[in-house]
């Protein structure tokens, strides 16, 4: 998975630098300078939202290892119960996310019959972070001999 991430950051380099060239193309400004700037200023915040977004996920990543290590610790002296508080909070953060994900403006289909997606960095984004929640939770079942429940909705509230 960090593989992927590496790449990912990766791929947004390039991606924020394609932004800028759109964004110089698009430009309406009367001058090249003007025009350059836009775009420049485009690329950039493109690539502040990227490495804002994998500094959001590496602190995420820590809590988990965090609270992954506080239940390995746990189990150890436990059995094999599962802590039922450390559960609700993994799948409750899967619902937050999963509710964050609905939220975002869905893809539209462009004129040249593309599609656009204001929101793909946040969507692969939150994509990956439920990915690792669903991993955590599966691991929690698996390190306890208990078969995983990667393929069961999350709960709903009534």
């Amino acid at each position: 998975m960090l593989e992927d991430r590496q790449k990912s950051a990766e791929s947004d380099k390039w991606m924020a630098l394609a932004q800028t060239g759109m964004a110089l193309m698009a430009s309406k400004n009367p001058t090249f300078g003007g025009a350059l700037g836009e775009a420049g200023l485009a690329g950039i915040g493109a690539l502040q939202k990227s490495k804002q977004g994998a500094r959001a996920f590496e602190t995420d990543m820590l809590k988990l290892q965090t609270q992954l290590d506080i239940a390995r610790q746990r189990a150890r002296s436990s059995g094999t119960k599962i802590p039922a508080g450390f559960l609700t909070d993994l799948r409750g953060q899967v619902e937050e996310k999963t509710a964050q994900l609905a939220s975002l403006t869905p893809p539209k289909d462009s004129f040249f019959g593309g599609r656009t997606d204001p929101d793909a960095a946040a969507r692969t984004q939150l994509q990956k972070e439920l990915s690792v929640l669903q991993g955590q939770i599966d691991y929690m079942y698996r390190s306890r001999g208990l078969p995983t429940v990667s393929n069961t909705p999350p709960r709903t509230k009534v």
